[in-house]
């Protein structure tokens, strides 16, 4: 998300993450700003940074919290996109988005949108043109006999600093 943002032209980019070697990436592939939420209220701080709020906000993780950071984050008139898949429900408040005139919308890779063919052929003129680089996202490489130890339970753990992992046949 952050390198797309940042081959599309996005002014200054927040990442906010607790865990400290996502954090470390996020600043790695082009975060202007990387906030620890555990550390700072994260929508506070990026609209007193912003004088008032982002005008857009992506949602990545697929928690309430992430959520109403995000709505909280973001400027009146704003959009917010959700590209997460949750576990539970969430709460909304409906007034933030009427009293902020701000637009939520969701989005399944490049399934979602009226322009899903034009954006995902933007996404892969983007790796075409080297401006998106995987390679910065890659944690390991795995064979198929070892993906569930070293691939679903590395990605599961609390702990865990894997980003992606690719399994190799």
């Amino acid at each position: 998300m952050i390198q797309v943002l940042q081959a599309a032209g996005a002014g200054t980019i927040y990442g906010v993450e607790p865990q400290d070697s996502r954090r470390h990436l996020a600043s790695e592939v082009g975060a202007d700003k990387t906030i620890n939420p555990i550390e700072t209220d994260a929508a506070e701080y990026i609209t007193e940074q912003t004088d008032g709020g982002v005008d857009v906000a992506f949602e990545a993780a697929g928690i309430e919290q992430t959520v109403q950071d995000a709505i909280a984050s973001t400027a009146p008139s704003g959009n917010i996109t959700i590209v997460s898949i949750f576990e539970e429900t969430v709460e909304l408040n409906p007034n933030e988005f009427v009293m902020g005139e701000r637009t939520l919308s969701g989005t399944l890779a490049y399934e979602g949108g009226p322009q899903s063919d034009e954006e995902f052929g933007a996404v892969i003129g983007m790796f075409e043109s080297e401006d998106l680089d995987p390679e910065a996202l890659i944690s390991s490489r795995i064979k198929l006999e070892n993906v569930v130890e070293d691939g679903f339970e590395a990605l599961l753990s609390p702990e865990r600093e894997a980003v992606k992992i690719l399994v190799e046949l």
